[in-house]
């Protein structure tokens, strides 16, 4: 109500200007000659009074119109005025993409520099009519060809507003009507566009008002990104009567804008807001915004979701593709059908705020306890069984001794010896597939003995971390199902077994390279006796892996045989001494990548180091790739959606890792259940071990693409004090049900059986224990409670969760958290900070906070913290050392 008294009375706002403002009056102290504004829409209307006003400061004025003849006489009525007025008359149909097109080429030929481009041109089609290019004419005319306007001109602003240093202006023209339109929008487009439902025309002027304030606010996140001196901001010109209606005249339309006659605005006012937000030097670097009456306003929900910006903008990208792209239906049936399941789940996630109960879910990543699976733990008895090596003891020992042995010399090797071994292979250039050579004489040499050792002693530890980190990447990208598998240095299949149980029955093909004959064998045998096995080939070096997918992509003529959707390298970098030997294997495994690249490395500085070292490395060369590519392709408008890199997990950010240079690294642990062939084996002067091992890893996650911008957790949740929470409280929620509360305090305590913690029990024992645990749980069950996790929403990879990446500290009634967080909405740089979460100042936030443990995730907010004692950003090198709260994270 107070808003509409403000318009009637013409109120000024925080700009000094309101609904009675005049485009005159807010251009008064404009000087702008010798700049250039192209400007749609400008033979009538609010464009045609925006174009006057514009000519009397001085601008050069392009005026681009499907009828040069009403182009021509709005000219002369501009130089009737201002006789000094520079004004170019040229031919657009927005309609049409390939008009849009030759319009830019024509205006390039000109060789004149672009300031301002107001999207003003809008059409409302009370009858269906379909584009040249098979799109909805009211979407096409008042979206689409403004957005490959905008896309093939940005080059030109950009390259202007460097060499001038004056800011560039772009200002779409919408309406407030975009909030009338609600619903899937390109569903609805494509159906319209198939004349396949009833035409709305209301519904459909509001939809594509809806996308000029969505393409807004992603053009803008994309010209923040680029660092570009221009900005783009969306304006409601007000309500007017315009030819914009000439296809609705009637008694109908005559009413209705007799009844808000009161409402209505003059021409000149109308194009105040226009000229206000393209000319006025307040504005300076604002951006992303949306103007109403010559002030920033709030936008509907709809026009303020990132997420369907994005989605908007990638369709968008599709639709204007050259001409060999296939066509608009096909673009429409492609998108939506790979598009709309993970959509959904999108949209879910965003419109349903977060809750507190939801972030302390969604946050947890580790396991307390991992328990080996039975299929596991079976197939490895059976295996120790077969194999009857009475010396599997000595082996296991001295299989670790040479463990020891590996880290010590890799962390000893003097830099000349690495950099010998590296331009050893210099002369080899052309076979850089010989790579296996060093993998294989640097590392292990697997006998029959020295395999079983492994399977005995190593086998359960390494699946438990692959399970660990793949679990992780299942919670985060729910959408994410592989059907090529490629394990690298997979041994006797710890990887191959965790994507097992992670993704049951998804993997269809499997591609794993050992190098060791007897890992090979073992790793069949173990696989013996199990169903629904994918299709496994086995080689001995990535060369003989490249040289069998070349032959099939030359016979199926298929470049895409060459991809795996998941590659896995687990424990193998580190037995490579060679820098450029690691870099060398990691790109040829990247190449082999069509999605997502797991690294896993020991827990240890010298881990941490090589992940660190191959985590800057691939950034690095795909961001190269990247401005290479937009450099070389600078005029056309194919979308690669799978150009560049960005980090999935452990990493929130994509920027320089905070620990770098300093005397911490980054690692985490995973507790796992020993099996009953590590209590025997790795026994110590005959003393049990304890019934679980702590495996130290380092890892981490690469996938192709860029990092997708998705709500911050935080943002949209009112956390309140102790003391707000206390005086908040209702007196019935004071009130105690003894019945319920007695039932909530009988607790029943599930039977432990003491042989699980004993380390002398017997075969026909442990094998009756295997037996009894089996039956409590199928692989039916196991499916369910993954789709149940999955349903329950994730944590985005989008941004907005920060990694704990050291122990929580516990002190009375605070808990310090060193975590790893984003800087910036979009993940491209990150900070190391310490958070003290106190009960009195946020008792939902400590109470998640007590729970959390190494590895876990916390949620993030957008708003700029408060940098105090209790929360600010801290030099890693100051970190407390693990030993002050070694397993503080853990029961």
């Amino acid at each position: 109500m107070i808003e509409t008294v403000k318009h009637l009375i013409g109120s000024g706002g925080p700009s000094g200007f309101g609904s009675r403002s005049t485009a005159e009056h807010v251009t008064a102290n404009c000087d702008l000659r010798s700049l250039t504004a192209i400007i749609t829409g400008a033979t009538s209307g609010i464009g045609a009074e925006t174009a006057r006003v514009l000519a009397k400061r001085g601008a050069r004025l392009v005026i681009p119109a499907r009828s040069l003849k009403t182009a021509e006489e709005t000219k002369s009525r501009i130089l009737s005025e201002f006789p000094d007025a520079e004004i170019i008359v040229m031919h657009l149909d927005l309609s049409s993409l390939a008009s849009v097109r030759r319009f830019v080429a024509d205006f390039e030929s000109l060789h004149l520099p672009l300031n301002i481009l107001i999207n003003n041109a809008g059409k409302y089609a009370q009858k269906h009519a379909i584009s040249e290019d098979g799109v909805e004419m009211t979407f096409a005319t008042n979206y689409l060809g403004h957005f490959l306007l905008t896309k093939l001109l940005l080059k030109n602003m950009i390259e202007t507003a460097e060499q001038t240093g004056v800011q560039g202006r772009i200002v779409n023209v919408t309406s407030v009507i975009h909030s009338w339109f609600s619903g899937d929008m390109l569903q609805y487009v494509a159906d319209i566009s198939r004349n396949n439902r009833n035409y709305d025309a209301t519904r459909a002027y509001a939809l594509s008002k809806l996308a000029n304030v969505l393409h807004t606010i992603e053009l803008s996140r994309i010209l923040h990104k680029m660092d570009a001196n221009v900005t783009a901001n969306c304006v409601h010109p007000g309500i007017v009567r315009t030819r914009l209606t000439r296809d609705r005249d009637g008694l109908i339309t005559d009413l209705v804008f007799f009844l808000t006659s009161k409402l209505l605005k003059s021409v000149s006012q109308a194009a105040a807001t226009t000229c206000y937000v393209a000319t006025s030097p307040r504005l300076r670097n604002v951006c992303g915004k949306y103007f109403s009456d010559c002030n920033e306003a709030r936008t509907s929900k709809s026009g303020s979701c990132n997420l369907k910006a994005q989605r908007l903008w990638t369709a968008s990208e599709l639709l204007v593709a050259p001409a060999s792209t296939p066509n608009v239906y096909q673009t429409f049936n492609y998108f939506l059908a790979n598009d709309a399941s993970m959509y959904q789940r999108e949209m879910a996630n965003a419109q349903n705020a977060f809750t507190i109960e939801s972030l302390r879910t969604l946050a947890k990543q580790s396991f307390r306890c991992l328990v080996v699976p039975v299929r596991l733990r079976r197939a490895i008895k059976k295996y120790l069984r077969e194999e009857d090596d009475p010396h599997i003891r000595k082996k296991v020992r001295q299989l670790s001794e040479s463990f020891q042995e590996i880290k010590d010399s890799n962390l000893l090797l003097p830099e000349t010896t690495a950099k010998r071994l590296a331009d050893s292979m210099n002369s080899v250039e052309a076979k850089r597939w010989k790579i296996q050579t060093v993998y294989g004489d640097s590392g292990l040499q697997y006998r029959d003995g020295e395999t079983a050792a492994y399977v005995a002693s190593r086998m359960p530890a390494a699946y438990s971390v692959c399970y660990r980190v793949l679990t992780e990447i299942r919670r985060r990208l729910p959408g994410f199902k592989p059907t090529r598998v490629l394990d690298f240095g997979a041994g006797t299949g710890s990887g191959f077994w965790a994507v097992q149980e992670v993704w049951p029955k998804c993997a269809q093909k499997v591609n794993i390279v050992e190098p060791s004959q007897s890992m090979q064998r073992a790793g069949r045998d173990l696989l013996q006796g199990l169903k629904d096995l994918p299709l496994i080939h086995g080689y001995t070096s990535l060369l003989s892996l490249s040289q069998e997918l070349n032959k099939k992509c030359r016979i199926l003529n298929d470049k895409s045989e060459r991809k795996h959707e998941l590659v896995i390298a687990s424990y193998v970098l580190g037995e490579i001494p060679s820098l450029k030997d690691r870099i060398t294997m990691v790109r040829q495994l990247w190449d082999l990548t069509d999605d997502l690249l797991v690294l896993v490395e020991p827990g240890t500085p010298h881990g941490a180091n090589i992940i660190s070292q191959m985590r800057s490395y691939i950034l690095w060369m795909e961001n190269r790739k990247l401005r290479k590519k937009e450099k070389a392709e600078a005029g056309k408008e194919v979308l690669d959606l799978k150009s560049g890199a960005h980090i999935v997990a452990p990493c929130p950010h994509d920027g320089k890792c905070p620990l770098e240079n300093t005397a911490k690294y980054c690692h985490f642990v995973q507790r796992l259940q020993r099996t009953s062939s590590q209590r025997s084996y790795k026994r110590t002067k005959g003393v049990p071990l304890r019934g679980f091992e702590d495996e130290k890893f380092c890892f981490v996650v690469f996938r192709r693409g860029q990092r997708p911008r998705e709500p911050w957790p935080l943002d949209n949740i009112k956390l309140e004090t102790l003391k707000e929470m206390r005086a908040n409280r209702k007196p019935e929620d004071l009130e105690i049900d003894y019945e319920e509360f007695i039932k909530t305090q009988v607790v029943e305590v599930p039977y432990i059986d003491p042989r699980a913690q004993d380390s002398d029990i017997t075969d026909e024992d442990e094998d009756e224990l295997e037996e009894i645990e089996e039956g409590e749980g199928t692989d039916e069950e196991d499916e369910v409670e993954v789709e149940e996790e999955e349903g329950s929403g994730r944590a985005s990879v989008g941004g907005g969760w920060g990694r704990i990446i050291f122990p929580p500290f516990r002190k009375g009634k605070q808990v310090t958290l060193d975590m790893c967080v984003p800087t910036n909405e979009e993940g491209s740089e990150g900070a190391f900070e310490r958070r003290v979460i106190t009960k009195s100042k946020n008792p939902h936030l400590h109470l998640q906070a007590k729970k959390s443990f190494w590895g876990d995730l916390w949620p993030l907010t957008t708003q700029q913290q408060e940098i105090t004692k209790e929360n600010k950003k801290v030099d890693a090198e100051w970190c407390r050392p693990d030993e002050d709260q070694k397993w503080g994270a853990w029961p």
